[in-house]
């Protein structure tokens, strides 16, 4: 609790507020903040609520990460990994374990029970977007399904006026999910926009050292591909410069090998003339992984698409 006090201290000193500007924008009482700061108390769930809109901060995500015996973080990561990767089996895992959580007693009572079946209704959505068997209907429901349940806490919200609303981690993933579907629907600006508004908004957890990084490579490699159906090479370019280096920086080689490709692509179009190193890199992260059917489809489309050979 005084890790994550010191935290709330550094958040508003940030946003250059006092404890007084806090406690009349909250409503909150003249010891909770000083308490909360001084990590003299655990915060009550309606707290944190109300001081994460003041602070326009997810601060129940923060929390989570000053508990080490939550569980949500791990389910986060979890996901991010089994999305990387198309990885169904594992998705059904971990919808299975969050159904165990959920009726065990060691469940975290700073998690509500409305945030929890959010979190199922998440992973509802990603199986449904994964698996090859969904139709498009099953798809455009499980949208609508997101829609529904972003309600709980945001009871106005639309997908015309997501930009209006603050989201904590979850609700960020769940808007994403969003803007795949779109992405699937060939909405591709409409699905840019929203992912642009996700970046943004988690920027400022970067000065904190919380970003989730698989989930902050996946938007980049969804960003690439639809700015590449876009014929946007120029966006193409810095989004998939923008991931290779995270990549790179945290030492998370999930995704490098599309964006390389992606970056390779985006180069050649605007006639760069590092684009050969690009792909290559490509099919040389691709042959360290053992993905060699994914290679040999890389060099039989670049061959065909483009007439380039990346041997």
């Amino acid at each position: 609790m005084k890790k994550y006090g010191a935290e709330l201290r550094k958040i508003r000193k940030y946003l250059g507020l006092n404890q007084s500007d806090v406690r009349r924008i909250s409503g909150l009482n003249e010891d909770t903040l000083t308490n909360l700061e001084n990590g003299l108390v655990i915060p009550r769930y309606d707290t944190i609520e109300i001081l994460s809109h003041v602070y326009k901060f997810d601060l129940m995500g923060l929390l989570f990460y000053f508990k080490n015996e939550t569980n949500i973080l791990a389910l986060y990561e979890q996901l991010d990994e089994a999305i990387t990767y198309n990885d169904v089996t594992k998705l059904y895992s971990i919808r299975d374990n969050l159904f165990d959580i959920k009726g065990s007693a060691s469940m975290d009572n700073l998690v509500q029970f409305s945030d929890f079946d959010m979190l199922l209704s998440y992973s509802d959505s990603i199986l449904v977007y994964y698996d090859k068997k969904s139709s498009s209907q099953a798809k455009f429901a499980s949208k609508n399904s997101l829609i529904e349940t972003l309600k709980i806490n945001n009871p106005d919200f639309s997908i015309s006026s997501f930009k209006k609303f603050n989201y904590n981690f979850l609700e960020l993933r769940m808007l994403l999910q969003i803007a795949l579907f779109e992405s699937d629907s060939e909405n591709y600006a409409l699905s840019n926009s929203i992912m642009e508004f996700i970046l943004k908004k988690m920027s400022i957890f970067d000065k904190y050292e919380l970003v989730p990084v698989k989930f902050k490579l996946i938007i980049y490699f969804n960003l690439s591909y639809n700015y590449h159906n876009l014929y946007n090479h120029k966006k193409v370019y810095n989004y998939a410069a923008e991931g290779i280096e995270l990549g790179k920086s945290t030492n998370d080689f999930s995704n490098l090998f599309f964006l390389y490709y992606r970056k390779g692509i985006a180069e050649y179009h605007l006639k760069y003339p590092d684009y050969m190193d690009s792909l290559r890199k490509s099919i040389y992260i691709l042959e360290i992984l053992d993905r060699h059917e994914l290679k040999r489809l890389y060099i039989e489309s670049t061959k065909k698409n483009y007439n380039i050979d990346i041997n």
